[in-house]
């Protein structure tokens, strides 16, 4: 008991008054929990075993000075220039697995063992708010849309853009030395603070088309373009990254339910197997469309044009930011400790 009263006033004196769970997180290098024989947890530390009983015990003064232990350690990851990544290599890198991240993608929504497609579809038919005519439908339409990846995937993997699958930001990161920066209107959305390349596969004038749509560089002319400094491992993780996002997109790109036509409003069921038809369904196409592909496509395209703006941001800038939050969490953290002293 003697020791554990010079230890209390040892932690008192070093450290004033402490948040409990900020003292324990403190300490948590020099603090060492083990239960003894009576079940007690004890601090060892062995500059408590020897502090004389006269020691005082009163806090450091809340008016005095506090020492920086952070060295400028923020500022100076901050102000850490950024190392680009090798365009040609990034380029080669996101090319040679774009075909398989493709595939990929493919197998786990649409045909895949345990896909997302096969589990609405049996989902389907435990809804009993459905009526006959709702569930033939839905039925129907998922089945085309598997029927659609089934018979394309291969096609798919190297010519997305042709089947609606519009991926452009991995290649404005791989393919320019240097970014435009601006607003992109799409779709009734505004996107600010997006970059785009300089080449047909990067500047977004094929997606980006049609009244009401629109591609406006900063009009600050130092802001309108800059350089790319996408990091080796940014540029490594950025098909992941994109994949990932797009799975959890899956069900409101490619499943969503305002896509679902009307059996005998907007096509009718035949007594014969139409040629673009691989869904086992006797059905005519959508009215107005050639065939279900065209249709399906035609649904597909816009949201995913969305998704890929959504997702095109400038690494670099990302970085700032978030190193940015870091350093305000940081802070509040350090107010906080500050106020309670």
């Amino acid at each position: 008991m003697k020791n554990k009263s010079k230890l209390k006033r040892l932690i008192y004196w070093q450290f004033g008054f402490m948040i409990p769970a900020v003292f324990a997180s403190a300490l948590s290098g020099v603090i060492t929990h083990h239960k003894n024989s009576n079940n007690e947890y004890q601090l060892v530390n062995q500059a408590g075993e020897g502090l004389d009983p006269s020691t005082p015990t009163q806090p450091n003064d809340p008016n005095a000075p506090v020492a920086n232990n952070n060295n400028g350690r923020a500022d100076q990851a901050q102000e850490k220039p950024r190392q680009p990544a090798n365009l040609a290599t990034l380029k080669t890198d996101i090319d040679d697995k774009m075909s398989d991240t493709i595939g990929e993608f493919i197998q786990a929504i649409f045909l895949g063992k345990d896909n997302l497609i096969d589990q609405r579809i049996a989902a389907i038919q435990n809804q009993s708010d459905l009526s006959f005519e709702e569930k033939f439908n839905k039925t129907l339409y998922y089945s085309q849309i598997k029927a659609f990846f089934a018979k394309n995937q291969n096609e798919i993997k190297t010519n997305p853009s042709k089947f609606g699958l519009d991926i452009v930001y991995p290649y404005v990161l791989s393919a320019n030395a240097e970014f435009n920066k601006g607003k992109i209107v799409f779709n009734n959305k505004t996107y600010e603070n997006k970059i785009w390349g300089n080449t047909d596969t990067t500047n977004y004038k094929k997606e980006v088309t049609g009244e009401g749509n629109s591609i406006t560089p900063n009009a600050d002319p130092q802001k309108a373009k800059v350089q790319n400094t996408t990091s080796d491992e940014e540029g490594k993780n950025v098909l992941k990254t994109y994949f990932n996002a797009l799975k959890q997109s899956a069900t409101s790109i490619f499943l969503n339910d305002s896509d679902l036509p009307g059996v005998g409003k907007d096509y009718d069921i035949n007594g014969r197997v139409t040629d673009t038809n691989d869904a086992g369904v006797f059905s005519n196409p959508p009215k107005n469309f050639n065939s279900w592909d065209d249709y399906i496509i035609s649904k597909i395209r816009p949201r995913f044009i969305d998704f890929d703006l959504e997702q095109n941001k400038d690494p670099a800038e990302q970085d700032q930011q978030n190193q940015q939050n870091n350093q305000a969490v940081e802070n509040l953290f350090t107010t906080n400790c500050s106020s309670w002293r």
